[in-house]
């Protein structure tokens, strides 16, 4: 949440003036990532799908979009895709097919994850990077506002206060629904997630490390700004 929200300054300072195009870009924005965050939260995502080849392009698009787009993560936009644990998967099976050097092994999460992920993040790099700029040219403030949304929604997914809750017969956990079979064979990590009321301790907690966060992305940006500052004035100088 801290790095997350450290963005936030960083895209602020980028908006000259405050219009309603901010706002109405930055509700968008916050509605659009909290809905997706919220419907990752439920589980409601399949599990055949999650290592799909059309899911695996998309991320790769959306990850690529991250590397650009101004505190976004690409890994919380994979997690929130359902692919980050076989993204992370596919690359430890390939590890371990060349260790072994049994290169058969990594032919199909090649073939299913690493590959399709790849061109993705390629055509999301070229594709996205001119669309934000041509974005930023027509209808900057809009499209900050939209950042600047994107940036507090993601926060509704990285509530730090959930716990996993085990699913009963009938309910539709991954678009699958749920029998006695599924559930006792279902991982954990995939049951369905529940806010719970924190206590003192846990807020504390969770203050600190946000605080942290928060502070780190907010020296990256600084430093980054000084370098910039720096190179600039070495180019002007030497001209």
């Amino acid at each position: 949440i801290g790095l997350t929200l450290g963005g936030v300054p960083v895209v602020w300072k980028m908006i000259d003036r405050v219009t309603g195009g901010v706002w109405i870009g930055a509700i968008v924005g916050f509605v659009v990532m909290a809905a997706v965050a919220s419907i990752q939260s439920l589980g409601v995502k399949t599990t055949a799908a999650s290592d799909s080849l059309p899911l695996m392009f998309i991320a790769g698009i959306f990850g690529a979009s991250a590397m650009i787009l101004p505190g976004i993560s690409g890994g919380y936009l994979m997690l929130v895709l359902g692919v980050y644990v076989p993204v992370l998967g596919a690359i430890d099976t390939v590890w371990e097919a060349v260790k072994s050097t049994n290169f058969s092994q990594a032919i199909p999460p090649m073939l299913t994850v690493i590959i399709p992920l790849g061109i993705g993040v390629v055509i999301g790099v070229v594709t996205v990077s001119n669309a934000l700029k041509w974005l930023l040219a027509r209808y900057a403030r809009p499209t900050l506002g939209v950042l600047l949304g994107l940036l507090v929604g993601a926060v509704v997914g990285l509530w730090p206060f959930q716990e996993p809750v085990k699913p009963v017969v009938g309910q539709v956990v991954k678009g699958q629904v749920m029998t006695e079979e599924k559930i006792t064979k279902l991982d954990k990590d995939d049951w369905p997630t529940q806010t719970f009321t924190p206590a003192a301790g846990h807020i504390a907690g969770a203050m600190g490390i946000v605080l942290v966060g928060f502070s780190v992305t907010l020296a990256i940006a600084w430093f980054s700004h000084e370098r910039k500052a720096v190179l600039a004035g070495e180019t002007k100088n030497s001209s």
